[in-house]
């Protein structure tokens, strides 16, 4: 046992040794001396352990890697607005690309190992017509409330009878509901409306729908509304006519707009054709060229045209 300790610890400290001798042949003398700085903080840390008062050790590296990653994220951003970006050393580029990797990743385990455990124990206790609902994975910052960029909640939904085939839509409905951000009564009704509609979608005998898309902002604050924004695709207008004119959801949607039942609904409605030829793309795996079809309107084939490679197969919607 000794004798794979020392063989470990030799390896280490070898690797450590031609890490620093890399970063002081190729990086500036004070990267090159923080580098062993921090080679000496971590070894210390893994030899003492976090007994006793060594944690606040960890807290003060840890922060100060934070304040460093700043300030060099400032570097990185005074050079990119001065058109300067490219000037800039590739190591300090890189040490910013390895702490943000650090941080992502850390944050999603923390994610993962709290929020998304208690996800389905919440789903569990909430009635069966609600559900919270949180990201696997973190998405990129759109921006905030100061920003009037509002975070929402997207659905998704295809027929059984429409997955694995491709069939191009020509007919679109688009549906942007808006209610007074204090209108309880009126979000509720609306909601369930909606499970209504999507209930008719999922019945067997459902034609002509390729897919339906709903996006639900709560709370759009500087507008004082809660917005839903519905896109149905269809086959054909026919198709689309035919289930309105049949959906008990849809009279019951019509009947609270007429009846007053809804005091602060508002909504666009619009009906979309296809103005000229659908253009549908896929990618090669191989290659990773775009595959589209050669005739306008078509869609795209299974093979790459160049490598003969396989496409992925993407679904039109």
């Amino acid at each position: 046992r000794m004798v794979v300790l020392f063989v470990l610890a030799s390896a280490s400290a070898l690797a450590l040794l031609s890490a620093l001798l890399v970063a002081a042949s190729r990086c500036s003398p004070a990267f090159a001396a923080r580098a062993a700085g921090f080679q000496l903080a971590a070894a210390g840390l893994l030899c003492c352990g976090l007994g006793g008062r060594s944690w606040l050790t960890l807290v003060g590296f840890v922060a100060h890697l934070g304040g460093l990653a700043s300030r060099n994220r400032a570097r990185l951003r005074d050079a990119g607005n001065s058109g300067r970006f490219a000037d800039l050393p590739p190591h300090v580029i890189g040490a910013q690309a390895v702490w943000d990797r650090f941080r992502a990743t850390l944050g999603t385990s923390i994610w993962s190992l709290t929020v998304l455990q208690y996800r389905e124990l919440v789903n569990a206790w909430l009635p069966r017509e609600l559900r919270v609902f949180a990201t696997d994975s973190p998405f990129p910052n759109l921006g905030g409330p100061e920003e009037k960029t509002y975070l929402g909640v997207a659905a998704h939904f295809a027929p059984r009878t429409v997955k694995g085939k491709h069939r191009p839509p020509q007919y679109c409905v688009c549906n942007v509901g808006q209610i007074y951000s204090g209108a309880l009564a009126d979000m509720q009704q609306t909601m369930n409306t909606l499970i209504d509609v999507w209930s008719e979608f999922q019945a067997p005998e459902m034609k002509g729908l390729l897919a339906n898309l709903v996006a639900v902002f709560p709370d759009i604050t500087d507008q004082r509304v809660a917005k839903e924004i519905n896109l149905s695709f269809w086959e054909s207008a026919k198709d689309a006519h035919n289930w309105y004119v049949k959906s008990p959801g849809h009279k019951n949607a019509l009947f609270q707009h007429t009846s007053g039942r809804l005091k602060t609904f508002g909504n666009l409605l619009a009906s979309l054709e296809l103005a000229g030829p659908m253009q549908h793309r896929d990618r090669c795996r191989q290659c990773a060229r775009p595959v589209q079809s050669k005739e306008p309107g078509g869609l795209a084939p299974q093979n790459c045209g160049v490598c003969g490679g396989p496409t992925f197969r993407h679904p039109l919607l």
